[in-house]
């Protein structure tokens, strides 16, 4: 499950916005055993982890950046095209 609220600005006519965001998601990580090698039992691990960050529309481009609050903190660098 995400929960994630955005609001868009207008920077610069409808050419160019900035949508700064933040949320919140569950996950569920799964692992199974596959090979008779090892005896490891099955393992399923629960987690939250929370995000803020912001996307910049430039014309049809997207430049986005993000940063990930788990229990591994990350960032992610974002680029995309529009249509």
């Amino acid at each position: 499950m995400e929960l994630l609220a955005s609001q868009n600005y207008a920077v610069y006519s409808d050419w160019v916005s900035v949508s700064p965001y933040a949320g919140v998601s569950t996950y569920l990580s799964r692992s199974h055993e596959t090979t008779d090698v090892v005896n490891l039992r099955d393992e399923n691990t629960p987690g939250v982890r929370g995000m803020v960050g912001a996307v910049a529309y430039i014309s049809t481009a997207r430049l986005a950046v993000e940063y990930n609050i788990a229990a591994v903190n990350s960032v992610s660098f974002k680029v995309g095209i529009g249509f």
